[in-house]
């Protein structure tokens, strides 16, 4: 079995109407628990484990009208331009 800390969530603000993708073990993410304060289950949620970034990635376009945007955790993740993010489909 995969390393839980290895999972990616996804993080939904819904009154700004982004996304964000972090790693398990980041501490906003706190394995989909989120930091605890300020949380406010009716404007956010987390979505997964996600056990890719490409999984995490296309729970995000799978969603794109109600979402502004999205981006990567600035805490946890950089990007990898080597590693692109999958198309819409």
């Amino acid at each position: 079995m995969a390393d839980p800390h290895s999972h990616f969530w996804v993080y939904e603000n819904k009154i700004k109407r982004y996304a964000a993708i972090h790693r398990a073990n980041c501490g906003f993410c706190n394995q989909g628990e989120g930091i605890g304060v300020g949380y406010n289950r009716l404007h956010a949620s987390w979505r997964g484990p996600f056990g890719s970034l490409d999984e995490a990635a296309r729970q995000i376009f799978a969603r794109p009208a109600s979402l502004h945007g999205f981006m990567f955790c600035n805490r946890c993740m950089k990007w990898e331009p080597e590693a692109p993010l999958p198309r819409a489909s």
